[in-house]
């Protein structure tokens, strides 16, 4: 609250600001001493008030829209030796500074919440470069908290998938219709959920059969997207918070599923062995066969040798499927290689392992090919031997 004065008499100012209560109810009244204008330089007199826990009312009286009411007397006392006539001005000027609010009620209008832009990584598809690939029921649920006491639309500036591998390498979600959102809100304090949930009858199973990789998105908040229909209540602690989840039941087929890695490896002893026979033993439970390449590089990556000569081998055989879609029995088969003294020498400057992976369910590659169904009952048990004879000098 600032004065300023070219009144040359004292001034007794009550500032009274009825729409201000504090916590016991109290409005907020000041009074504030202003000496005599002295001809030179105005009188200028301040005061600051800390308004922590008042309840401010910026529609006293029924006025509908933001105003602070302020009674203001003042008490001039005649001084001695100032002409008869002198006139003067009595100035006031007041303003809010680092204005929080811990609660508010009233009309918020339409200004719009920015959202934090976010980015989910679909770690399933992380090593897969290309491939035929159906789910038959994937999922993306749309999960809004919101404890903004008002009513709100979100709307989306994007929700994209992140696809690398396919011809487009950004595609749009379709929100299938839930553009905007309506979300809950609670009356006063709490929080209400809004579930969206996006099925198969969009894109979701394109963009799983382009392998995505990422999930980005970025949104806003529209408050009171109708106009005023009440009340709206704020606190400082409210928020909405906004999370995209995938969900892809194991229940599909998939054919010419290619995965890649790389693995650190150093062939120790290579040149002590003259030969040996590699024994890979694989009992499968799950309907899906996996054929498998090893390529050993040096350390720039250029390949020394691979494991099968004869390119990828079925080393992990499908279990048979019965027409529900499930595995029906173990399939069981043995892979034999052998690895003469020369081919280890080969290995010798070996820095990295390039695993190389060609997936396939249960007859993947038919015009109709079985939905085959994943279960936690199903086991993989894979056992590796090695017969060497070692030269001894």
């Amino acid at each position: 609250i600032n004065f300023n004065s070219t009144v040359r008499h004292p001034i007794s100012v009550l500032v009274e600001f009825p729409g201000m209560k504090n916590a016991n109810g109290q409005i907020l009244s000041k009074t504030i001493s202003i000496p005599p204008y002295n001809g030179v330089n105005p009188s200028v007199r301040a005061e600051v008030e800390v308004l922590d826990d008042y309840l401010l009312d910026l529609t006293l009286n029924g006025t509908t829209f933001n105003k602070i009411a302020i009674n203001l007397s003042a008490t001039i006392t005649g001084a001695a030796g100032v002409p008869p006539g002198t006139t003067g001005n009595l100035q006031l000027t007041a303003n809010f500074r680092l204005l929080e609010f811990k609660d508010f009620y009233g009309y918020f209008g339409q200004e719009p919440i920015d959202l934090i832009e976010d980015t989910i990584l679909i770690g399933l598809f992380k090593n897969f470069d290309q491939g035929r690939f159906y789910i038959s029921d994937p999922v993306i649920d749309i999960i809004i908290k919101n404890s903004y006491g008002m009513p709100v639309n979100l709307a989306f500036d994007y929700l994209d998938a992140l696809t690398p591998e396919s011809t487009i390498k950004v595609k749009k979600i379709d929100l299938q219709g839930n553009d905007p959102i309506s979300l809950l809100y609670p009356i006063r304090n709490g929080v209400e959920i809004t579930n969206v949930r996006l099925d198969k009858n969009g894109n979701i199973p394109e963009i799983i059969s382009d392998l995505v990789k990422e999930i980005a998105f970025d949104a806003n908040a529209i408050p009171n997207p109708t106009g005023r229909t009440g009340q709206n209540y704020i606190s400082d602690t409210s928020s909405i918070g906004l999370d995209v989840k995938l969900k892809i039941p194991l229940k599909g087929f998939a054919s010419g599923f290619r995965m890649s890695d790389t693995v650190d490896f150093e062939f120790e002893g290579a040149d002590e062995i003259d030969n040996a026979l590699v024994r890979t033993r694989v009992e499968n439970g799950f309907p899906i066969q996996a054929e498998l390449q090893l390529v050993f590089t040096d350390g720039n990556f250029m390949p020394l040798d691979s494991l099968y000569s004869q390119g990828q081998e079925i080393i992990i055989p499908s279990a048979p499927v019965g027409s529900n879609g499930r595995s029906t029995s173990t399939a069981l088969k043995y892979t034999d290689i052998e690895l003469t003294q020369s081919r280890f020498q080969n290995l010798v400057n070996t820095k990295h392992i390039l695993v190389k992976a060609r997936l396939e369910t249960t007859n993947g590659s038919a015009a109709a090919p079985d939905t085959i169904t994943f279960l936690p009952s199903y086991k993989l048990d894979i056992a590796v031997g090695i017969k060497a004879q070692i030269l001894i000098d």
